[in-house]
């Protein structure tokens, strides 16, 4: 089984759990990785560890973050599942027409 194999049937299984577990998995890993990282870096780096405006500082970035990367997975969504009809039709194409 070649890389291609492997990825087709990784996007299928992908794909059988659906587009919103797709787009929510991914922004929700990355956008608490963003935030967990600010806060790490607040508290190692200023002298106050969490100054009033922390609130703000943090989920300006979230929200931000969520957004965007929503968007942006819907994007790569729409892409990979392009691709992977036009990998289904042609394998149609290949085993109903093995000659060519």
């Amino acid at each position: 089984m070649n890389n291609k194999d492997k990825a087709f049937l990784r996007w299928a299984k992908i794909r059988r759990k659906g587009a919103f577990r797709y787009v929510v998995a991914n922004t929700l890993m990355i956008s608490l990785g963003v935030v967990l990282g600010r806060a790490i870096g607040f508290y190692y780096f200023n002298g106050n560890p969490w100054p009033s405006d922390v609130e703000w500082q943090l989920l300006v970035p979230l929200l931000v973050s969520v957004t965007v990367l929503s968007l942006v997975y819907l994007v790569v969504w729409h892409l990979r599942e392009s691709s992977f009809e036009k990998e289904i039709y042609s394998r149609e194409r290949e085993h109903a027409d093995p000659n060519t």
